[in-house]
Parts: structure tokens; C-alpha cells; sequence
């Protein structure tokens, strides 16, 4: 890991910044997942395929917290992450990978089977992700711990929230085109970055995280890389290309006292206001873009 910042320009940077007058430009959704903070860190052990992490994060993704199971069967699996082929004779064919995925996930403790059925009506549960030893390189399962939201918090074991649509079934399709462009890492950074979204502090990305200055030229924090495994320099360009993707955009903010008050537009700045540039998921949580904390800002945010 390169310990020297990078600093990268954002192509085509001045067309993407947004502010009052950009019209609607980012989409605000009812419908949200987590995915457990632990499994993206420096020190936490690999899945053991780009096919086990992509079905772990559909698994999550359709995860029913009232009926305490996924809402996808084996065979809807198959069927919507592409891995159903047809053979010769007309027959649908089903690749071992998902199979495989699963028994691998389950083993290790992800999840828990809750069906007795060995053919397409699997069914499972999210469980609390395993601890990882990394000196004995292995996963020690948590069955004591139970996958809801106060539980987790009470035994400090941190969640992300996502907008289903951040990430669409066709990123963790088994295609040619999503093995090339989603890879593991590009889906890591995504979510991380929606670990450190706060709409109420920052507008958006904490700035410290990834800064932008107000000619396009990014830097990223040091220790966000790290987490994610990789260099600076590969992360940095992972961050433009989900910017060019339109999954994130660069907004004018307004702030006072460090605090995130408004974007540029909606209000009169004073003194004591600063702008800063601040990068923003394109899709949002209605909870968190309605809170009583935004309505009670100087501004609005731009939607």
C-alpha cells in the first residue's frame, strides 16, 4: 500500500457539478438493505469466489427481517443472476457455482439454511457474519448473536444501509459484462462509501474521506484504501469510474461550523459560510433525506 496521496482529476468535472438550478438529479427510495460493516476491513478474510460474494450481497439484498429469511430461492438465484443455461435438448442447466457459493457461505456461517428441500426451493437466513482470525486465516461463526438491528448495535457489530437500487441484480449477474466492470473491488468501494454517507453532517461523503477541490481534482483518505485493500491510486480511479457510472455526483455545498447546511442555491449565504464540493450517492434513503434534522437546515439539498 502507497503511503503518498493521489491526487486525480475528475474528467468532464465542471457538466457533472451540481447545484440548485441542475434540476432532478438524484433519486430518493423507500426500500433499503444492509450489509454488515465487518466484512469490508483490512484485516477480515476473502470469500472465496467473485460468484460467493456477488450472491451474498444478492442474499442480503432481498432479505426479509420480518419473516427472518431471504426472499430468493435457489432457483430464482439461478435465474436472475444469470446462471441458468439451456442444454441442448431445451432443458434448463444449472451451473455448480451457485451450489457451491451456497455451501461455502453456509459452512463458514453467512448464512443458515431454512429449507428442507435439496433442489430450487432453498431457502436461508442472514446470520450475523462470522468473526475472522487472521492469523489462523479462518471464519469463527456467531451463532449466540441474532441479525437485528438493536442486537447489533448492543454488541458494537456496525451495519450500512443501502438503496436496493445502488446496487442492481445485473452488477451481480454472472455475465461477461458484470465480471468486467463489477468486480469485487468496485462493489467494496461503493458500499464503504455509503458507510461514510452523512446527509445531516456532510451533504453527502464525509469530505475527510474523499475530498474534492473545485476544479475536479480528488483526493482520498489513506486509511479509506486500506480498508478496501488496495492502493490509493487503484482505489482513486475505482471512485471516478462509479462517478462516471452516475452512482455518485459532486455537489456544491454549503456549511457553518463544519456542518453541512444547505446546498449552493437554496439559501443566502453568511460570513461564517463555506463552500466546499462534496460528493453525493445518486440513490438516497427516503428516512434519511426526510429527517426532522434536514427539514431544520438553512437550505435544502437539491433533489
Amino acid at each position: 500500500m502507497e503511503d503518498a496521496k493521489v491526487n486525480t482529476q475528475i474528467p468532464n468535472f465542471q457538466p457533472l457539478l451540481k447545484q440548485s438550478s441542475s434540476g432532478n438529479q438524484f433519486e430518493v427510495h423507500q426500500q433499503w438493505f444492509i450489509i454488515q460493516r465487518k466484512i469490508i476491513s483490512e484485516v477480515y478474510g476473502e470469500f472465496d469466489s467473485l460468484h460467493t460474494f456477488k450472491i451474498y450481497l444478492y442474499l442480503c439484498k432481498y432479505y426479509n427481517f420480518n419473516s427472518g429469511r431471504t426472499e430468493r430461492t435457489k432457483n430464482r438465484i439461478n435465474n436472475d443472476l444469470k446462471y441458468t443455461k439451456t442444454s441442448a435438448n431445451g432443458k434448463p442447466k444449472y451451473p455448480m457455482n451457485v451450489r457451491r457459493s451456497l455451501e461455502w457461505l453456509e459452512k463458514t456461517g453467512f448464512i443458515k439454511r431454512v429449507s428442507s428441500d435439496t433442489q430450487s426451493w432453498y431457502r436461508s437466513k442472514i446470520l450475523v457474519a462470522p468473526d475472522y482470525h487472521p492469523a489462523k486465516k479462518q471464519f469463527f461463526a456467531c451463532p449466540e448473536l441474532q441479525l437485528d438491528f438493536q442486537n447489533l448495535k448492543d454488541h458494537n457489530q456496525g451495519y450500512i444501509r443501502l438503496p436496493q437500487k445502488a446496487i442492481k441484480d445485473s452488477m451481480l449477474a454472472n455475465t461477461t459484462l458484470a465480471k468486467r466492470e463489477w468486480t469485487e473491488r468496485k462493489l467494496k468501494t461503493l458500499i464503504l462509501l455509503y458507510a461514510h454517507c452523512w446527509l445531516e453532517y456532510f451533504g453527502g461523503i464525509d469530505p475527510a474521506v474523499v475530498a474534492i477541490d473545485p476544479n475536479g481534482a480528488i483526493t482520498l483518505d489513506e486509511g479509506f484504501c486500506y480498508t478496501l485493500k488496495r492502493s490509493t491510486k487503484d482505489i482513486t480511479k475505482t471512485v471516478i469510474s462509479l462517478i462516471k457510472d452516475g452512482l455518485f455526483q459532486p455537489v456544491r455545498c454549503l456549511f457553518e461550523d463544519g456542518i453541512y447546511t444547505g446546498d449552493v442555491g437554496t439559501y443566502h449565504p453568511t460570513a461564517k459560510t463555506i463552500e466546499r464540493v462534496v460528493l453525493r450517492p445518486t440513490h438516497l434513503i427516503s428516512s434519511t433525506v426526510e429527517s426532522e434534522a434536514m427539514k431544520n437546515k438553512k437550505g435544502k439539498i437539491i433533489l
